[in-house]
């Protein structure tokens, strides 16, 4: 399996590169930014990489539970606010899932779900602003354009 990453700021959609490994994105974001970046001023590209990942909030998402033979399971992990958060061959079962903000904000409890884990399949649960237990406006991070 060939992997294509397509990189680009997210302030800057429409200036993009293309990379096939993640080891080459140092080297070829500097290379990119330079030449497109080069006709803005100081202040906007300060304001461009302060909106980095180093910035971006930590989540930490805990699922409970028991699986389906009974075995209690306590799973935690740490991602990135708006990353895509996955736990990979979770057994079967029935389990709840709490999401807090953690570091870059007052720790927050930001989704509390139930869900069920069927053998075989996916599940996915959307988890956003629009469905966080915190209003929108004490959502953390920027609200989504």
């Amino acid at each position: 399996d060939r992997q294509i990453l397509f990189c680009y700021h997210p302030e800057r959609r429409y200036e993009w590169f293309l990379a096939e490994h993640r080891d080459e994105l140092p080297v070829l974001s500097g290379l990119f930014f330079r030449h497109y970046w080069k006709e803005l001023d100081e202040d906007t590209v300060k304001g461009l990489l302060s909106n980095g990942r180093e910035r971006l909030i930590k989540v930490r998402v805990t699922l409970t539970g028991d699986d389906n033979s009974t075995k209690s399971v306590n799973l935690s992990r740490p991602f990135r606010l708006g990353e895509r958060y996955e736990f990979r061959d979770l057994a079967p079962g029935k389990y709840r899932l709490v999401a807090k903000a953690e570091d870059g904000a007052p720790v927050t409890e930001l989704w509390e779900q139930n869900l069920s884990v069927e053998a075989g399949k996916v599940t996915q649960l959307p988890l956003g602003p629009a469905n966080s237990k915190v209003s929108p406006d004490k959502f953390p991070g920027p609200l989504p354009k």
